[in-house]
């Protein structure tokens, strides 16, 4: 839903996630148009609403899993940081957070939790009872534009950003005193897949 879900509050700040405009049923997957020779950038990939009620709070960590899966190219298995260059965050179109993959992935890994405000909390403020827009936008490694030798980017690989309970659990909400602030819904949060070109 595109507006706020029903849940139960207490007089205590809490926080709820639900889902945006990019990842609604209608949309399904998405067609993403890379390049071969540079990368692309600012590329939306998932959008889901934040609100805080009962009082403001601060935005201060945010985990996001990330997962790629490989096409039909080649069978060379793709990973997520030869894919994704950086991942960041924006609030209502505002950049707040960046991550470099690489310092959050390594190896050939699939999957990887990408955390915004790891090491430096976010200090974004969200006001009472106002829904934030917060999306993940992504820049995508120049992909190979021959078929040999085989590479870890293709085109028709499969991308994916998700908002998991697992990382709603450990995303950081915290009031004005400085308390962690309680999840007030079950909602799951999932990205729709989105397929590079």
């Amino acid at each position: 839903p595109t507006t706020s879900p029903t849940t139960n509050l207490s007089e205590a700040t809490s926080f709820v996630i639900w889902l945006g405009s990019v990842n609604t049923n209608s949309v399904g997957s998405i067609y993403i148009q890379t390049s071969t020779t540079a990368d692309t950038q600012d590329v939306k990939t998932s959008a889901f609403n934040i609100m805080a009620n009962n009082g403001s709070a601060k935005l201060q960590r945010l985990p996001v899993t990330v997962r790629v899966r490989g096409g039909m190219i080649d069978t060379v298995e793709p990973s997520v940081k030869g894919i994704i260059r950086n991942a960041k965050l924006y609030a209502n179109g505002v950049l707040i957070a960046a991550e470099n993959i690489s310092d959050s992935c390594s190896g050939n890994q699939k999957t990887c939790t990408v955390v915004f405000g790891k090491l430096t909390k976010l200090q974004y403020q969200l006001p009472a009872d106002q829904s934030i827009e917060l999306s993940v936008r992504v820049d995508i490694h120049d992909k190979e534009n021959t078929q040999s030798p085989a590479s870890d980017f293709d085109s028709d690989d499969l991308m994916r950003i998700l908002v998991t309970s697992k990382n709603i659990n450990n995303a950081l909400v915290e009031n004005t005193n400085g308390d962690d602030v309680s999840y007030q819904s079950d909602e799951p949060m999932i990205g729709f897949i989105q397929t590079l070109k």
